[in-house]
C-alpha cells in the first residue's frame, strides 16, 4: 500500500482531547483519520451512516453524541469495556 503524507488543520484542543481518547482504545489520531475516510469511501462518498450532523455543522448529531456519552462512561469506569492495543485485534473480535 502506498502512503501519502498530508498536512491537515485542526483544533489543537480538539486533537488532544481526540487523542487521549483514542490511545485508551489503541488507536492513533492517523488510525481514526484513516477509518473514517476508508468508511466514507465504502458508503460510496455518503458519510451519513458516519455522521448524523453535516461536515459544515459543528453540533454532532444524536449517534455521535451517544457514543461521546458512552466512551465517558468506559472512561470513567462505569461501563465495562475490552481495550485493545491493535485495531486489527479489535475488527477480529467484532468478527467473531
Amino acid at each position: 500500500m502506498k502512503t501519502l503524507e498530508r498536512n491537515i488543520t485542526l483544533d489543537a484542543n480538539l486533537a488532544a482531547r481526540a487523542s487521549r481518547k483514542l490511545s485508551r482504545y489503541g488507536y492513533s489520531l492517523d488510525d481514526a483519520i484513516t477509518r473514517t475516510l476508508s468508511l466514507i469511501v465504502s458508503c460510496r462518498g455518503n458519510p451519513a451512516p458516519i455522521f448524523d450532523a453535516p461536515p459544515s455543522s459543528e453540533t454532532p448529531g444524536p449517534r455521535l453524541k451517544a457514543s461521546f456519552r458512552e466512551a465517558d462512561l468506559i472512561e470513567a469506569g462505569a461501563l465495562p469495556a475490552k481495550r485493545y492495543r491493535k485495531s486489527a485485534d479489535l475488527i477480529a473480535d467484532c468478527l467473531k
